[in-house]
Order: C-alpha cells, then sequence, then structure tokens
C-alpha cells in the first residue's frame, strides 16, 4: 500500500543510467597528491587517478562482480569504469540522497541475473516501481539518515585510529624497542612456536551426512575467524560427527590461525567451547608462556607475514607456523606487556560495538522511514 501523499513510480522516470569508461592509464594503488580521485569498478574503488570522467554527486551502481548491485552516492570527481552504471542524468523532483538510501534499502543486488557472471542490466532497475514522497520529506528523511551515516564515518575514523595505534604499540612492545624500567637489561630469547605451545588443526565431518549438522557442538570454519572473538558459529555439529571425522574441539581463550581461505593470516580467540575445522590451527600456551602474551605474538607474526606478502593471502600451514619464531620475555614482563595491548584490543572491542549498534539502528530507521511506516514533520 501506498503511504498516503506518497507516489509510486518506476525509476526510470527518476534517472537515466549509462555505464562508465575504460579504465584509465594512471591507476595507483594508493591515494596520493597527484591522484587524487577514486576509480570505481564493479566491486567499488579498485585504485587511485589523477584523471576524472565525472565531477561527481552521482548515485553509483555496481554493475559487474561480487558486489554488483551495491549503491553509493559519490559527492566529488572520480573516475566511473565500464563494471559501473552511474546516473547520466537525475530528473527534477527527487533528491539524489533520499533515492540512494531508497535504493540501498530496496538492495539493487537481489536484480543480479541468475548463472553465470554476477551482473546487473539498466532494465530491471528502470523497470523497479517504488513509493516516494513529495521532495521536502524525501530531503528531511535523507538529512535524519545522513546524521548517522556522520556518526558511522566518524566512529569508523577512531576505531582506525586506534587499530594503528595498537600495531604500533606491537611494534615497539613486541620487538623490546620499549621496554619496561624494570625489566631494563634483561635479555629475551627468541623461540619457535612449536617449542613453546601445543597445536592442532581439526576436520570436516562427511556432507553426505545430514544428521551430523544437527547437533549442538559449535563447529567453526576459517571464514568465522574474522573477528576479535569468535563467540557463534553458523553450522553446529553432534557428538557422532565429533568422533568420525577430524573435528578438534577448543576451549575458550585457544588462539585460533585461519591457514587458508578468504581469512588466511587471520588471528581470533575462541570465546566459545567448539570444534574446528581443518583450515584453522589451534594454538594453546604452555608453561612459559602467558596465553594473553601468545595472542599478540602470534597477530605481531602474522602481521608481519602480511607485509611480506604485500597484503595478499599468506599461505601457510601448521609446519610454518609452528616454524615461525616469537620473542619470550619473562613471565611478568609478558603479562605487563599483553595487559597494555589488551587495554588496546578493548578500545578496538568496543569501537566495533558503537558501529555495529550505529549500522544497527539506522537500518531500523530506514526500515521505518524509507517506507512511509514512520512519517517525518517538513
Amino acid at each position: 500500500m501506498v503511504p498516503e501523499g506518497w507516489e509510486a513510480t518506476t525509476l526510470d522516470k527518476v534517472f537515466k543510467l549509462a555505464s562508465g569508461s575504460t579504465k584509465p592509464t594512471d591507476v595507483v594503488a594508493k591515494l596520493s597528491d597527484t591522484t587524487p580521485n577514486p576509480v570505481y569498478g564493479g566491486n567499488g574503488v579498485l585504485g587511485w587517478s589523477g584523471q576524472a570522467n565525472h565531477l561527481g554527486n552521482v548515485i553509483l551502481i555496481g554493475r559487474v562482480g561480487e558486489y554488483c548491485g551495491v549503491t553509493r552516492l559519490v559527492y566529488n570527481p572520480c573516475w566511473i569504469t565500464d563494471n559501473a552504471l552511474y546516473t547520466k542524468d537525475f530528473f527534477s523532483g527527487n533528491d539524489i540522497e533520499f533515492v540512494t538510501y531508497r535504493l540501498q534499502y530496496f538492495d539493487v543486488s537481489k536484480l543480479r541475473s541468475k548463472g553465470g557472471q554476477p551482473l546487473v542490466s539498466q532494465k530491471p532497475i528502470y523497470g523497479t516501481r517504488l513509493a516516494l514522497p513529495p521532495l521536502p520529506e524525501q530531503r528531511k528523511i535523507a538529512d535524519i539518515l545522513s546524521t548517522w551515516d556522520r556518526a558511522i564515518e566518524v566512529s569508523e575514523s577512531l576505531l582506525a585510529t586506534a587499530r594503528q595505534q595498537k600495531r604500533a604499540l606491537m611494534q615497539t612492545l613486541l620487538t623490546g624497542k620499549r621496554r619496561f624500567p624494570e625489566f631494563e637489561g634483561q635479555k629475551w630469547k627468541e623461540v619457535r612456536l612449536g617449542e613453546v605451545c601445543e597445536t592442532w588443526s581439526g576436520g570436516t565431518p562427511s556432507r553426505r551426512k545430514a544428521e551430523y549438522y544437527s547437533g549442538s557442538i559449535p563447529w567453526i570454519k576459517s571464514g568465522e575467524v574474522n573477528a576479535i572473538r569468535v563467540e557463534a558459529t553458523e553450522e553446529h555439529i553432534t557428538e557422532e560427527a565429533l568422533k568420525c571425522s577430524s573435528a578438534k574441539l577448543v576451549e575458550p581463550e585457544t588462539v585460533l590461525i585461519a591457514m587458508y581461505g578468504a581469512t588466511a593470516g587471520v588471528v581470533s580467540v575462541s570465546g566459545i567451547h567448539a570444534a574446528i575445522n581443518q583450515a584453522i590451527l589451534a594454538v594453546k600456551a604452555n608453561a612459559k608462556l602467558e596465553s594473553n602474551f601468545l595472542l599478540f605474538a602470534v597477530q605481531g607474526k602474522m602481521e608481519d607475514t602480511k607485509r611480506i606478502t604485500q597484503g595478499g593471502q599468506p599461505n601457510l600451514n601448521a609446519q610454518i607456523i609452528r616454524a615461525a619464531k616469537i620473542p619470550l620475555p619473562c613471565l611478568q614482563e609478558q603479562r605487563q606487556i599483553a595487559k597494555i595491548l589488551g587495554a588496546s584490543q578493548r578500545e578496538i572491542e568496543l569501537g566495533c560495538q558503537k558501529i555495529q549498534k550505529l549500522r544497527t539502528e539506522k537500518r531500523a530507521l530506514m526500515q521505518q522511514l524509507l517506507t512511509g511506516k514512520r512519517r517525518v514533520v517538513v
């Protein structure tokens, strides 16, 4: 049902779309004074250029690729490639910021073609029918939602700063460049992880037996090692599945390392009793190693590995990880280092929680405001 005062229309009455151009020849990986313009492909920013084929204030829709259908409003000069669609003409009577929010809530990715390479074309977008409020109400709604966006941007910036500060602390505290006064002069040993840790990986119960996946034991996959702590899992397995497979159990506070897949090199901690699959290496400290210090030492080692591979996915296995060398201060100094890094980690956790809360609140507002269930006073 169309809310009172709103008008149902198809998107071909709102804007005209076009594809971008071939990628410019001067694309580089990093922003600089000579390459200030983002280059947009089907999956977002793919680089930076000194050239621009659009001055901005344009709605951009990913046309091809995994994230096709993702919609954003670009305010500034940019280069749009032929893997993205943009609003060549935006017809009067509607607010471009509101329409962007409406498309995001609608989720244009639902219009992607079935089979083959993911693709969103202009025709189904034009045929999409949406109810739109009068222009003043559009502007008011866009202003409300943009307030949440600004809050999220500020929180993301603070989170990025907190992560950078933690990296800087790790680079000084875990290398001995910065020492606590009471430990000055004490030499550190360097040991291989396999000398001071127990390690094991898990397995995957047979997918042919659906009953194996109807149990109560959380089963962690490598893709779920993507946060500071793993607190929940998508799938659960039975005791029988555990017995009849290579899946292994881990206790809470066990360090987990994703060895391959999209999250290769990511280090997390299990917050639950769970089983793990074969793409995860569990690492448990012995008496010479403080468990919290182990977490940060391994995180530092994986950061080094990522730098060596220039941000690519590191090629890891249990043998490589067990052979990795970490510093071994005395237990008291380990605890001091872990205390400082733990405080930095908690700041990051709080930042992540705040951003998630803001995004949830924004989503709830979008559901109310963009459908007319909750009206605004203009």
